[in-house]
């Protein structure tokens, strides 16, 4: 998965917002940055669409051969169990 982050105003022959975007897992979060997209202010154009996915896809697989393996639980922690939950099993006479 990715996500971007607050954008950077970049002023030069072209004035573009520079936006961060950075490679997440779910048991761990943020991993880290995986490139940048720079989006015209005056278009909204993002300039090489292909090439920048295919871009940030290569340094997001690279980077996520880093994560470690998501390990699932065995068992549900005691404090996770539901206290205050009454029984719905009725009695039969």
């Amino acid at each position: 998965m990715m996500t971007a982050e607050a954008p950077l105003l970049v002023l030069g022959e072209r004035i573009v917002w520079r936006v961060p975007v950075f490679l997440t897992a779910s048991h761990i979060g943020m991993v880290g940055q995986v490139g940048t997209v720079d989006v015209d202010v005056q278009t909204g154009q993002i300039e090489d669409i292909p090439q920048r996915i295919v871009a940030l896809q290569e340094a997001g697989i690279r980077l996520g051969e880093h994560i470690p393996p998501r390990r699932p639980r065995r068992e549900l922690p005691i404090d996770a169990w539901a206290t205050t939950v009454q029984s719905t099993r009725t009695r039969r006479s």
